[in-house]
């Protein structure tokens, strides 16, 4: 069986997904379809994958499937890196004010629906600028560093940490 086959290359979560593809190009003459997934490498690592696939049994000089495949981890790993810096601070690698604002309104929605309380911790290091003109500004880094992971070791799981923006931090508890 085709999954049979399948099943050591690709990662299991993308199985039904590329059963779906199968089926769906196999069904009608001519059609073809894009899927992203992952395949094993020999070393047993997990890279990305774009197939194009055209149903091509229609046709006299070929009578089968036409499947073109590339490697897209490059892509993907730059997306996902996109997609990191975009949402959290590039210094202390805390989530930015955008994704505090993305999970709080999530924050809310449970809340309200489990009625359960929730809080919000806005901080501010007083005299930082000080700390920047009398140390200067990579002893500041530093500082904002160290910071972020003291609050990290002090919240729950689940909770977030996030840096607003200079010496401003929050905590979604």
């Amino acid at each position: 069986r085709f999954e049979r086959f399948l099943d050591p290359l690709v990662h299991p979560d993308d199985l039904p997904a590329i059963l779906a593809f199968a089926r769906q190009v196999g069904a009608e003459a001519g059609r073809t379809a894009t899927l992203e997934y992952r395949v094993r490498t020999s070393e047993g690592a997990w890279k990305f994958v774009e197939s194009t696939a055209t149903n091509s049994l229609a046709d006299p000089h070929v009578l089968g499937l036409v499947v073109t495949s590339r490697d897209i981890s490059m892509r993907k790993a730059l997306e996902e890196r996109l997609r990191f810096q975009a949402f959290h601070d590039p210094l202390t690698q805390l989530p930015n004010r955008t994704l505090l604002k993305d999970r709080l309104i999530l924050a809310l929605a449970r809340c309200a629906h489990h009625d359960r309380p929730l809080a919000v911790l806005l901080l501010d290091l007083d005299g930082f600028k000080a700390v920047n003109d009398t140390l200067g500004h990579s002893t500041g880094d530093e500082l904002l560093v160290q910071v972020s992971e003291r609050l990290i070791e002090c919240v729950r799981p689940g909770d977030s940490v996030a840096r607003l923006a200079g010496d401003e931090f929050a905590v979604l508890l």
